[in-house]
């Protein structure tokens, strides 16, 4: 996934440094989005460039982290509860020069102008350039590497934590606007480490 697709302003880069790291513990991988949209073949290019994804996240279930297609979205949700967001799936990111693959596995829950079957295997056709085996960079770390990179350009993603081993990592984001200003309504106190006034 890429952090943030679910609204307006995705974050445009993160970093990851490993505080204190087992030998052996949880890797991280990386997709390229740019190159995965360079080797589409060119009817499928086609096919997605004036479509648009629908980006989604339950910002309070527990099962937040599944992917929305794998889940109905409750139809009873209180205000606020679900965020979403429609982007072209084939994106100009402001930032960056070369346009890429804008979908993610986590996050993307449909194609905003297709049935849902069609949809969904569209969108499955897709992962499978995103995530083929050599299209992604799996990253085994060591106390005190650092890996920055393009959250738009660069998916990530890590298998399930061995809580057999240590894993602490410091990740920083950066985006255009702040959390608190495209989402004013949420409560970050306790993201942040606040106490309430």
């Amino acid at each position: 996934h890429a952090d943030g697709t679910y609204g307006p302003h995705p974050g445009i880069g993160t970093s990851l440094l490993a505080v204190e790291v087992d030998p052996g513990s949880t890797p991280t991988l990386f997709a390229n989005c740019v190159r995965a949209l360079e080797k589409l073949p060119a009817g499928l290019r086609a096919r997605i460039e004036p479509l648009h994804a629908v980006h989604m996240r339950d910002t309070i279930s527990s099962s937040a982290s599944k992917p929305w297609r794998d889940k109905l979205m409750p139809q009873d949700a209180e205000p606020g509860r679900i965020r979403s967001q429609e982007h072209p799936i084939v994106y100009y990111a402001p930032h960056f020069e070369r346009p890429l693959v804008f979908v993610n596995y986590l996050m993307t829950s449909h194609v905003a102008e297709l049935e849902r079957d069609e949809g969904d295997a569209l969108l499955d056709e897709i992962y499978g350039h995103i995530y083929a085996d050599d299209n992604v960079y799996t990253h085994e770390w060591q106390t005190g590497d650092i890996i920055i990179w393009d959250n738009i350009a660069l998916q990530h993603c890590r298998p399930a934590l061995d809580p057999s081993y240590r894993r602490r990592m410091q990740r920083v984001g950066a985006a255009e606007k702040t959390l608190r200003e495209q989402y004013p309504e949420w409560e970050f106190g306790a993201f942040f480490g606040e106490e309430k006034a």
